[in-house]
């Protein structure tokens, strides 16, 4: 059955004017198959707003975010948009923009549980981003499942990784000390193991970032759309080490480096800070 359509008047209660159009920068496309079940709506815009701008609305005493366009709109036009909860993503987290840079990985000082992390088994940091998230391994969210275990799964990888690595290691160190030589299947062994773990790193930080970007209306803005694979294949300890800064304020919980969150406990219920929260955001 066709989600409802409701009609929201805007009203501005703000006069500061919204950022020039950036045709340049398009909004992304969310696979409607994550989006499932959300109602539809029409609002009215409040002013001209560019595509991919978010701001938020209230219906019926129930606030969420509407996201304007590809292409943007003209004040008083109407246009649809999903009825996306604020519940959903978090009232802690910055909306439509990134906490902090991907270079700012000191910012709690470089002996810092995550930085460790990162640096050390970058795939175990990953996996707590990933159960913060809800998502599976391969970065898709869970739509099912209370609760990811992509921690699990990351920490089973890795010592398959390591315990495989040590078992061609020592095979090598057999046919050394017999002064056996080592053949191109051997070779082709360590390289394919490291490459094939390289790669599942790889794939896995740039869907979860794609899926964080997603839920929390961060858009794309270097590398013609290819930001998330660029990151993940470039920088992938600082890609990771900025996903978790963005998924916990760290000046108000404290990390650990083996736990499945990567937090000491879970993160407390958060008070309503308004609009604190929420960056580029047009009230109506």
């Amino acid at each position: 059955a066709p989600a409802p359509q409701t009609t929201v008047e805007s009203r501005a209660l703000v006069s500061v004017p919204p950022p020039p159009p950036s045709p340049e920068r398009p909004q992304a496309k969310p696979e409607m198959s994550r989006e499932l079940g959300l109602p539809v709506v029409d609002v009215v815009a409040p002013a001209d707003l560019p595509g991919g701008y978010h701001f938020e609305a209230e219906i019926e005493g129930r606030r969420f975010l509407a996201t304007v366009p590809n292409g943007g709109v003209r004040r008083g036009e109407t246009f649809s948009c999903l009825m996306r909860s604020l519940e959903t993503v978090g009232a802690d987290v910055p909306v439509g923009r990134w906490r902090d840079r991907i270079c700012d990985c000191g910012t709690h000082g470089f002996s810092h549980p995550l930085v460790i992390n990162t640096l050390l088994c970058p795939l175990l940091a990953l996996g707590q981003v990933m159960t913060r998230l809800n998502v599976d391994v391969l970065g898709r969210p869970l739509e099912f499942k209370p609760r990811s275990t992509s921690w699990l799964v990351m920490l089973t990888v890795v010592g398959f990784w390591s315990g495989m690595n040590i078992l061609i290691y020592g095979a090598y160190n057999y046919k050394w000390s017999q002064n056996i030589p080592l053949t191109v299947a051997d070779m082709l062994a360590v390289c394919t193991l490291n490459a094939a773990t390289l790669f599942f790193g790889i794939y896995g930080t740039a869907s979860t970032r794609a899926s964080l970007r997603e839920k929390y209306m961060i858009r794309e803005h270097r590398c013609f759309d290819l930001e998330d694979c660029c990151c993940a294949t470039f920088c992938m300890p600082c890609t990771i080490c900025q996903m978790a800064r963005h998924t916990a304020s760290y000046d108000h919980v404290e990390a650990a480096c083996c736990t499945a969150t990567g937090l000491t406990s879970e993160m407390p219920p958060t008070k309503s800070r308004g609009n604190a929260a929420l960056d580029n955001v047009y009230m109506i």
